[in-house]
């Protein structure tokens, strides 16, 4: 579940925009995700994932300073639709943003397995398809009355939820893989 601290400042973003206002979780959010990417470079432990968090939120900051929310543009439909980018992405270019969570979850000797990169090609294609779909639900969220959006709250952390064990489900499933990472 290692995933999850890298959803830590969209959640954060996401409680305190209800909260408080869009500005203060907007930084609070932005905060956590630099103190997650900093924790990260200091342990040696670099993840592209929250790298990616950290940069979207950076420039919806920016573009929230320059020219204020846009209107009618909801920010988690931007956040979303840049991570299914991201993941998409993170395939294409051949380093799947999975390999980090996946080297932490199996003995070195796995990396190597034939097996290990296809697993993550897949991972990351799922995760970009749920970050889009994210995308679209909360795209369409804004077409609809606010009592509605708490059912919208529960379809993104489920989707969420689903994500990260479908993750750990196939980090076990890895043919030929050890048993489990060295301490």
């Amino acid at each position: 579940m290692m995933m999850l601290r890298g959803f830590l400042p969209l959640i954060a973003i996401w409680l305190l925009g209800y909260l408080v206002d869009w500005e203060a979780a907007l930084l609070t959010g932005l905060g956590l995700a630099g103190v997650i990417v900093a924790n990260g470079a200091l342990r040696g432990n670099f993840r592209s994932f929250e790298l990616a968090v950290f940069v979207i939120l950076a420039a919806l900051a920016v573009f929230d300073l320059v020219f204020g929310r846009a209107p009618g543009v909801w920010p988690g439909t931007v956040i979303y639709a840049g991570l299914a980018v991201f993941a998409a992405g993170s395939v294409v270019v051949g380093r799947p943003f999975t390999l980090a969570y996946g080297r932490e979850r199996v003995h070195p000797d796995t990396w190597s397995a034939p097996g290990f990169p296809p697993v993550h090609r897949k991972i990351s294609l799922v995760w970009s398809l749920a970050f889009g779909f994210l995308a679209l639900v909360l795209a369409g969220a804004m077409f609809l009355p606010p009592f509605l959006h708490v059912a919208t709250a529960v379809i993104v952390f489920a989707t969420i939820a689903a994500g990260c064990l479908y993750s750990e489900e196939q980090f076990v499933r890895i043919p030929g893989r050890a048993r489990s990472a060295p301490d």
